[in-house]
């Protein structure tokens, strides 16, 4: 390394050293849970059974969500994504805004709203993860309302296209 370079870079590292901590005296507690809610979710595509809300949007899968959280999550999806499916070299990435909705039984306990993408490498399963709000909390897990969420997963993309898509993740509420 040049000693140019070296006195360029002392005064960054120096200001970052000096910066960082001062960020994290100023996060507000009250901002982050204790301890995240994390479940784990098994899900299955369920699109094809044209289901739709009514503002038009598709109920696309299905999950058993297990760990902190418990019942089933659904998600539902605009008929047009946000933003077309773009290629790239070795695959294929898409995004997707979603409404989702924890269910236990008959009883809605968690809704919410997040947006994410899906990466699918050519020849490959996918992956996907997302970041959203808690938008409506009943009963115990009132508090949670206005909390944020991040999704991920596998997406198992089927040999055979008559066999729905599914796959296996988290699902955090913090």
């Amino acid at each position: 390394m040049k000693p140019n370079s070296i006195l360029t870079l002392t005064p960054v590292l120096v200001l970052l050293l000096v910066m960082l901590p001062g960020l994290t005296i100023f996060a507000d507690d009250s901002d982050v849970l204790e301890k995240p809610l994390t479940s784990r979710i098994e899900y299955r595509s369920v699109d094809h059974l044209g289901e739709q809300d009514d503002e038009g949007w598709v109920l696309a899968w299905k999950a058993s969500v297990s760990g902190d959280l418990t019942g089933e999550l659904r998600y539902w999806f605009p008929e047009t994504p946000p933003v077309p499916e773009g290629a790239y070299s070795g695959g294929k990435v898409g995004y997707y805004l979603a409404k989702w909705e924890l269910w236990n039984g008959e009883e809605l306990i968690l809704a919410g709203e997040s947006a994410g993408k899906t990466v699918i490498p050519d020849g490959e399963d996918g992956i996907w993860d997302g970041h959203g709000i808690v938008m409506e909390a009943n009963g115990d897990l009132r508090s949670l309302k206005g909390r944020k969420i991040y999704e991920t997963g596998t997406v198992i993309i089927p040999s055979d296209p008559a066999v729905p898509s599914s796959g296996s993740g988290m699902f955090l509420v913090y």
